[in-house]
């Protein structure tokens, strides 16, 4: 069964509610708070995902999980809305190519092909163009002017909605849900004074 934003919300914000004082001491957790440790989550188990894969050969990741910008170049690159996923071989950055022509895709570079990418070895290109990714930035090997459609596979919270489908499984939303509630519990009272708490009451 698929999940929301909304649904992971509001199980972190019951499960942490079984431990509230029950002599009225009110402690809520900020939605605000909550979504940004859901999103980081996400990226965390999904990068996990992928990386399990490609140890067997296999690069598997639903379409759900990539995310498409369509972004305006300056001095000849773009800069990403969002930082992707680290992931081998810039894999992060899914797809790159010209909006206007999107069944042609630009040609990854290895950041540490920098003998491609310095035109030494242009013959490798063939004439297309080629990208590189460094940092939130990305570059192209020839002179692209027009908007260009960049594919992320990143979990982006701004671009849907907390009602929206979230690419999580069911067995990852459980893990998702224990991380963030671990994350929170660290700058809050520990397991064992909320066992003390509760054994006094």
């Amino acid at each position: 069964m698929a999940t929301t934003r909304k649904k992971i919300r509001e199980q972190i914000q019951l499960a942490y509610n079984q431990y509230v004082d029950k002599d009225g001491f009110d402690d809520e957790i900020d939605v605000r708070v909550i979504d940004l440790y859901v999103e980081q989550s996400i990226n965390k188990f999904l990068k996990v995902q992928v990386l399990q894969g490609t140890k067997f050969g296999a690069i598997d990741v639903p379409t759900c999980n990539i995310i498409e910008y369509t972004l305006t170049p300056a001095s000849n690159s773009v800069t990403l809305p969002v930082i992707p996923i680290s992931l081998p071989m810039d894999m992060g950055v899914w797809k790159v190519c010209l909006s206007s022509a999107p069944g042609t895709s630009f040609i990854p570079i290895n950041s540490t092909m920098s003998n491609v990418y310095g035109g030494t070895d242009s013959s490798y290109l063939e004439g297309q163009t080629g990208y590189t990714v460094k940092g939130n930035k990305v570059a192209f090997t020839t002179n692209v002017t027009t908007s260009v459609k960049v594919e992320l596979l990143v979990s982006d919270f701004s671009t849907t909605g907390e009602t929206d489908l979230l690419p999580v499984s069911a067995d990852v939303e459980a893990d998702v849900i224990t991380d963030v509630l671990d994350r929170i519990s660290q700058g809050r009272i520990s397991q064992p004074e909320l066992n003390v708490k509760q054994d006094a009451n």
